[in-house]
């Protein structure tokens, strides 16, 4: 399919590791950094630019989170360089059904999708399409 680079914050551990474990059977992402917490991983993001390192292709963010939740990661991730932003489809993977919750991260600008939890193969193949071809064309 593809071996991407992919972020994973998400506050939960079993959620982390099926979704990584998803990954891995799809051989979606060659690479997988999971984060605790947005603040964790809005610190791996940053990190990653001030090393000049190469910036996950995919980040799958949760929203219900404590501390810094989904959606405050969201606003303080608009603060990175685009130079970086713009390497990165922002994917909302949620157990949030609410459609007030799905339509704020819509209404956001960097979020490319919003999925439900758990993370399916088949949302998996979906993503990778569009992007395989994004960068082919580049």
């Amino acid at each position: 399919m593809g071996y991407y680079k992919a972020l994973i914050i998400d506050d939960s551990e079993i959620d982390r590791f099926i979704t990584s474990k998803i990954m891995e059977q799809c051989r979606f992402a060659d690479q997988v950094v999971c984060a605790a917490s947005g603040e964790e991983g809005f610190t791996i993001l940053l990190e990653t630019f001030l090393d000049k390192a190469e910036p996950p292709a995919f980040i799958f963010l949760d929203i219900n989170m404590p501390g810094m939740d989904g959606f405050e990661f969201l606003e303080i991730y608009q603060s990175l360089p685009e130079e970086l932003r713009s390497h990165i489809r922002l994917v909302v993977l949620s157990s949030s059904t609410n459609p007030r919750d799905i339509e704020r991260a819509y209404d956001n600008p960097v979020v490319d999708q919003y999925l439900n939890k758990p993370l399916q193969q088949e949302d998996l193949i979906a993503l990778a399409q569009p992007w395989a071809r994004r960068a082919q064309a580049s």
